[in-house]
């Protein structure tokens, strides 16, 4: 009887390590089940892909479509063409430059073509825009959430007028009359509109090209998340500001004359200067628009 019982045992144990070996031998390298693995890998197929990487800001930036008008052209007055030599500065190509033609600005803004940055540079004191042309760049800067850039002198004649709802979305007003214009101070030297790509000093030196109707002064209209950049005080103040961004930084409006600064060699801050307005306000509508 003890003897069957110990083969009875024997038996069991053979078959017991045969089930481990058998057990072992469907295992992978890893001690891994290899239909398990293979089921792995054959569903990795479905996993989702992978994201294309953004395409570089710089390279977007210098691929924008800028619509530009600079009324500094077709004059018998010797202006430098500021804003130009900014954008062929930067390596810009893909820019419609409509020089101190109005009618031809107004057809390029009626077109459906889509502009990432529209500017406005009016230093002269003729040849400027008013009326449905505002109404055409709001329609522009809200809809297509272009950025935008404006020099203007003439802002007291302007601002309650269609410019408003421009005025009105970035959180400034006009304050008042800028006759002549003098020493301009950064109200805060790290933004990168005084770093980026340029790091441009303040405009202390002037020559007063313009002996009357320099510009204006600008201010926050009330529960403005607008940022006075520059003015004509020492420490920010909301009755001297000559510079402002809003729009969350798609937008830039300056009311001073820059060829007041564009004497040589500060030709060249001022130049660096609008680089750096075409450089932040592109930057942030490429944010925006994916």
């Amino acid at each position: 009887m003890i003897q069957q019982l110990s083969r009875q045992k024997i038996v069991l144990f053979a078959v017991f390590v045969a089930i481990l070996i058998l057990a072992c031998a469907s295992l992978g390298p890893g001690g891994d089940n290899s239909s398990d693995s293979a089921a792995t890998q054959a569903g990795s197929t479905d996993l989702p892909p992978q994201a294309t990487p953004t395409l570089d800001m710089e390279a977007r930036i210098k691929a924008a479509n800028v619509l530009v008008f600079e009324n500094t052209w077709g004059l018998d007055l010797a202006l430098t063409q500021v804003v130009q030599s900014a954008l062929d500065g930067m390596g810009m190509k893909n820019y419609t430059y409509t020089k101190s033609d109005n009618g031809v600005f107004m057809d390029a803004l009626l077109t459906d073509t889509k502009y990432d940055l529209i500017i406005v540079d009016q230093e002269n004191k003729k040849l400027t825009i008013t009326g449905d042309f505002w109404d055409r760049i709001y329609e522009r800067l809200t809809n297509d959430d272009a950025a935008l850039i404006i020099e203007i002198w003439y802002l007291d004649q302007e601002a309650k007028g269609p410019i408003s709802k421009i005025l009105e979305g970035c959180g400034i007003r006009y304050q008042k009359d800028l006759p002549v214009d003098s020493s301009i101070y950064w109200w805060d030297s790290a933004h990168p509109i005084f770093n980026e790509p340029n790091v441009i000093p303040p405009l202390l030196h002037y020559g007063t090209y313009w002996k009357k109707q320099a510009g204006d002064r600008i201010r926050l209209a009330e529960g403005s998340d607008a940022t006075l950049l520059a003015g004509l005080a020492q420490a920010s103040s909301d009755e001297e500001a000559v510079l402002a961004t809003c729009y969350g930084g798609r937008v830039i409006i300056q009311t001073f004359s820059d060829h007041d600064y564009s004497f040589v060699p500060h030709d060249v801050e001022v130049i660096g200067l609008w680089q750096n307005y075409i450089h932040y306000t592109l930057k942030n509508h490429f944010e925006l628009t994916p």
